[in-house]
Protein backbone atom coordinates (compact mmCIF):
# COMPACT_ATOMS: atom_id res chain seq x y z
CA UNK A 1 0.00 0.00 0.00
CA UNK A 2 0.85 3.65 -0.10
CA UNK A 3 1.36 4.03 3.74
CA UNK A 4 3.72 0.68 3.64
CA UNK A 5 5.70 2.43 0.79
CA UNK A 6 6.53 5.86 2.18
CA UNK A 7 6.78 3.90 5.56
CA UNK A 8 9.56 2.04 4.28
CA UNK A 9 11.31 5.19 2.43
CA UNK A 10 11.34 6.94 5.67
CA UNK A 11 13.02 4.29 7.47
CA UNK A 12 15.35 3.41 4.69
CA UNK A 13 16.59 7.50 4.68
CA UNK A 14 16.72 7.66 8.65
CA UNK A 15 19.24 7.01 11.51
CA UNK A 16 18.20 4.07 13.41
CA UNK A 17 17.30 5.90 16.33
CA UNK A 18 14.84 7.82 14.37
CA UNK A 19 14.03 4.14 12.34
CA UNK A 20 13.57 2.45 15.50
CA UNK A 21 11.30 5.42 17.33
CA UNK A 22 8.70 5.67 14.33
CA UNK A 23 8.44 2.20 14.03
CA UNK A 24 8.14 1.99 18.39
CA UNK A 25 4.99 4.61 17.15
CA UNK A 26 3.91 3.20 14.20
CA UNK A 27 2.91 -0.59 15.83
CA UNK A 28 1.33 2.00 18.95
CA UNK A 29 -1.37 3.41 16.65
CA UNK A 30 -1.70 0.57 14.57
CA UNK A 31 -2.51 -1.65 18.00
CA UNK A 32 -4.54 1.06 19.27
CA UNK A 33 -6.59 1.39 15.46
CA UNK A 34 -7.04 -2.50 16.22
CA UNK A 35 -8.10 -2.03 19.88
CA UNK A 36 -10.91 -0.03 18.54
CA UNK A 37 -12.06 -1.98 15.51
CA UNK A 38 -15.21 -3.63 17.57
CA UNK A 39 -16.65 -0.37 18.87
CA UNK A 40 -18.82 1.96 17.31
CA UNK A 41 -17.06 4.86 19.79
CA UNK A 42 -14.42 5.53 21.89
CA UNK A 43 -13.96 8.55 24.69
CA UNK A 44 -12.05 12.25 23.68
CA UNK A 45 -9.01 10.91 25.53
CA UNK A 46 -8.55 8.06 23.76
CA UNK A 47 -9.46 9.82 20.03
CA UNK A 48 -6.98 12.45 21.15
CA UNK A 49 -4.49 9.68 21.60
CA UNK A 50 -4.23 8.10 18.79
CA UNK A 51 -4.41 11.71 16.79
CA UNK A 52 -1.26 12.51 18.78
CA UNK A 53 0.31 9.07 17.92
CA UNK A 54 -0.69 9.50 14.17
CA UNK A 55 0.60 13.58 14.05
CA UNK A 56 3.98 12.42 16.41
CA UNK A 57 4.43 9.98 13.30
CA UNK A 58 3.99 12.63 10.69
CA UNK A 59 6.20 14.94 12.61
CA UNK A 60 9.01 12.32 12.31
CA UNK A 61 8.38 12.21 8.70
CA UNK A 62 7.96 16.46 7.82
CA UNK A 63 9.69 17.90 10.96
CA UNK A 64 9.81 21.36 11.17
CA UNK A 65 7.41 21.18 8.34
CA UNK A 66 4.64 20.29 10.22
CA UNK A 67 3.56 21.50 14.19
CA UNK A 68 0.53 20.78 16.27
CA UNK A 69 -1.62 21.50 19.64
CA UNK A 70 -4.26 19.85 21.41
CA UNK A 71 -7.09 21.68 23.82
CA UNK A 72 -9.14 18.95 25.32
CA UNK A 73 -11.85 20.88 28.06
CA UNK A 74 -11.24 19.34 30.85
CA UNK A 75 -14.66 19.08 31.25
CA UNK A 76 -14.63 16.62 28.72
CA UNK A 77 -12.49 14.00 30.49
CA UNK A 78 -14.43 11.56 31.70
CA UNK A 79 -14.08 8.23 30.11
CA UNK A 80 -17.94 8.00 30.32
CA UNK A 81 -17.74 10.35 27.13
CA UNK A 82 -17.93 8.98 23.72
CA UNK A 83 -17.67 10.06 20.27
CA UNK A 84 -17.72 7.88 17.49
CA UNK A 85 -14.54 5.98 16.50
CA UNK A 86 -11.68 7.57 13.47
CA UNK A 87 -14.09 9.99 13.01
CA UNK A 88 -11.29 13.00 13.33
CA UNK A 89 -8.43 11.47 11.50
CA UNK A 90 -9.23 11.42 7.72
CA UNK A 91 -9.45 15.24 8.14
CA UNK A 92 -6.35 15.84 10.51
CA UNK A 93 -4.55 13.76 7.49
CA UNK A 94 -6.28 15.90 4.93
CA UNK A 95 -5.04 18.94 6.89
CA UNK A 96 -1.68 17.73 6.14
CA UNK A 97 -1.75 16.54 2.93
CA UNK A 98 -3.96 19.42 1.06
CA UNK A 99 -3.20 22.23 3.79
CA UNK A 100 0.42 22.31 5.04
CA UNK A 101 2.15 20.54 2.41
CA UNK A 102 1.40 22.18 -0.61
CA UNK A 103 2.94 25.23 1.77
CA UNK A 104 6.65 26.08 0.94
CA UNK A 105 6.82 27.29 4.62
CA UNK A 106 5.03 24.64 6.37
CA UNK A 107 2.13 25.00 9.16
CA UNK A 108 0.03 24.00 11.81
CA UNK A 109 -2.48 22.13 13.05
CA UNK A 110 -4.93 22.85 16.50
CA UNK A 111 -7.19 20.09 17.26
CA UNK A 112 -9.70 21.30 20.27
CA UNK A 113 -12.40 19.78 22.01
CA UNK A 114 -14.84 21.97 23.95
CA UNK A 115 -18.11 21.31 26.00
CA UNK A 116 -21.12 23.53 24.85
CA UNK A 117 -23.54 21.91 26.90
CA UNK A 118 -24.57 19.17 29.02
CA UNK A 119 -25.32 17.01 26.47
CA UNK A 120 -23.17 18.29 23.37
CA UNK A 121 -19.38 19.13 22.14
CA UNK A 122 -17.57 20.99 19.96
CA UNK A 123 -14.49 19.50 17.81
CA UNK A 124 -12.46 22.29 16.17
CA UNK A 125 -9.76 20.81 13.30
CA UNK A 126 -8.16 23.98 12.31
CA UNK A 127 -4.43 24.17 10.09
CA UNK A 128 -2.95 27.60 8.71
CA UNK A 129 -2.19 25.16 5.13
CA UNK A 130 -3.07 26.84 2.14
CA UNK A 131 -7.15 26.70 2.10
CA UNK A 132 -10.14 24.91 1.69
CA UNK A 133 -11.38 26.87 -1.30
CA UNK A 134 -7.69 26.45 -2.62
CA UNK A 135 -7.22 23.05 -2.63
CA UNK A 136 -10.55 22.25 -3.88
CA UNK A 137 -10.11 24.23 -7.82
CA UNK A 138 -8.40 21.57 -9.29
CA UNK A 139 -10.70 18.94 -8.08
CA UNK A 140 -13.24 17.18 -10.11
CA UNK A 141 -14.40 15.18 -7.74
CA UNK A 142 -15.77 15.52 -3.92
CA UNK A 143 -13.50 14.16 -1.45
CA UNK A 144 -14.06 10.53 -0.15
CA UNK A 145 -13.52 10.86 3.48
CA UNK A 146 -16.45 14.08 3.13
CA UNK A 147 -18.65 11.85 1.25
CA UNK A 148 -18.00 9.13 3.73
CA UNK A 149 -18.47 11.13 6.84
CA UNK A 150 -21.52 12.74 5.62
CA UNK A 151 -23.29 9.47 5.02
CA UNK A 152 -22.03 8.60 8.84
CA UNK A 153 -22.96 11.32 10.52
CA UNK A 154 -26.67 11.24 9.06
CA UNK A 155 -26.69 7.47 9.93
CA UNK A 156 -25.67 8.66 13.49
CA UNK A 157 -28.46 11.18 14.07
CA UNK A 158 -30.87 8.50 12.82
CA UNK A 159 -29.60 5.75 14.83
CA UNK A 160 -28.80 8.04 18.09
CA UNK A 161 -31.84 9.75 17.40
CA UNK A 162 -29.43 13.15 18.11
CA UNK A 163 -27.89 16.00 16.04
CA UNK A 164 -24.54 14.91 14.84
CA UNK A 165 -22.91 17.78 11.81
CA UNK A 166 -20.03 18.72 10.26
CA UNK A 167 -19.10 21.59 8.67
CA UNK A 168 -15.60 22.57 6.35
CA UNK A 169 -14.58 26.32 6.14
CA UNK A 170 -11.78 28.19 4.38
CA UNK A 171 -10.36 30.35 7.52
CA UNK A 172 -9.90 33.05 5.35
CA UNK A 173 -13.82 33.79 5.66
CA UNK A 174 -13.90 34.46 9.00
CA UNK A 175 -10.54 35.11 10.61
CA UNK A 176 -8.62 36.31 7.29
CA UNK A 177 -6.18 34.31 7.22
CA UNK A 178 -4.93 31.01 4.96
CA UNK A 179 -6.17 27.86 6.35
CA UNK A 180 -9.30 25.24 7.15
CA UNK A 181 -11.20 24.82 9.84
CA UNK A 182 -13.62 21.56 10.07
CA UNK A 183 -16.00 21.90 12.83
CA UNK A 184 -17.97 18.99 14.19
CA UNK A 185 -20.67 19.10 16.97
CA UNK A 186 -21.38 16.06 18.32
CA UNK A 187 -24.04 14.65 20.89
CA UNK A 188 -22.03 13.40 24.07
CA UNK A 189 -23.44 9.87 25.21
CA UNK A 190 -22.49 7.11 27.23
Amino acid sequence: SEMCIRDRYFINKKNEIEANEYLVKFSQLIRSNLDTIKDNSTSLVNEFYRLELYLSLEKLRFGEKLSYSFFLDPNLLAEKNSIPVMLLQPFVENAIIHGILPKEEGGKIDIIALKTSYKECKIIIKDNGVGYDLTNKNKSHKSISIDFTSQRIDLLSKVKNALFSFKITDRYLSEKTKGTIVTFILPIYK
